[in-house]
């Protein structure tokens, strides 16, 4: 871990900020050093500091307290901070489409005959929810010495008989997400491409277990036949391990 100058991060901090992009760790750690120095400093800002591993989720939401109260000179490098930490917090970014049944007809009545993904003029809403939100509903006590605890368990709620509450998998807790528990979102599809038509068309097929590659979206695709609407929604894991995304569509593909 190297601590810059102010003036070597601060233009960092700017350029990184101006083109949406997420700073070096370098940066993140020299932004946490600073605001270290203050006694009301949370425990997850001094454990970066330390080079300790620390939850990015944890640090997400004390920075972002830190933001709300912070003074017009500091509120950018601590977003710049929030930003960072959010890269490596797991998350499902569902956007939504909304297409009249004239947009929908003109785009089936084009589609192919251009390189565009999507029809014109067409954008989507796009909402974030984090998979640590969904954990704890998901869990169960499991006994002190229950290997799947982790070193540090101060911050567990401990029950009358000395158990721990032990927050449920990631795979689990993205696995509701994808299936309605956070945004109004079912997938009903992996890997393919809702643009290329209705739910017969070849974008409902989906990936057996052994060819899931991450990155790929979950996807949607529902139509009013009253109207001719259509509403697509695509999911994007995002701050997931390879391992923990292929672990995700294993339980997506076979829930039971």
């Amino acid at each position: 871990m190297t601590i810059l100058t102010s003036g070597e991060a601060d233009p960092l901090i700017r350029a990184a900020m101006l083109a949406g992009e997420v700073i070096s760790d370098d940066v993140a750690h020299t932004i946490a050093w600073w605001h270290s120095a203050f006694l009301s400093a949370p425990g997850a800002l001094l454990m970066l500091v330390n080079g300790k591993d620390v939850d990015p989720d944890v640090l997400r939401e004390h920075v972002t307290e830190l933001a709300k109260a912070a003074t017009p000179g500091t509120v950018e490098e601590l977003y710049a901070l929030e930003r960072w930490a959010i890269s490596r917090c797991a998350r499902i970014e569902v956007t939504t489409y909304r297409l009249t049944g004239d947009e929908w007809e003109g785009w089936e009545n084009t589609r192919g005959t251009t390189d565009a993904e999507r029809p014109d003029g067409v954008t989507g809403s796009t909402e974030v929810v984090y998979v640590a939100d969904y954990r704890d509903d998901r869990g169960g006590w499991v006994h002190p010495e229950d290997p799947r605890l982790p070193e540090d368990t101060s911050g567990f709620e401990v029950g009358d008989d000395g158990e721990l509450w032990l927050p449920g998998s990631v795979e689990v807790a993205a696995h509701a997400l994808l299936t309605g528990a956070g945004p109004d979102f079912y997938a009903q599809s992996y890997g393919g491409d809702p643009w290329d038509g209705g739910p017969l068309s070849s974008w409902w097929y989906t990936d057996p277990v052994e060819d899931q590659e991450p990155g790929k979206a979950y996807a949607s695709w529902a139509t009013d036949y009253r109207t001719g609407e259509v509403e697509i929604k695509i999911a994007r894991l995002l701050g997931f391990s390879a391992v923990d995304e292929r672990a995700v569509f294993a339980v997506w593909k076979n829930p039971d």
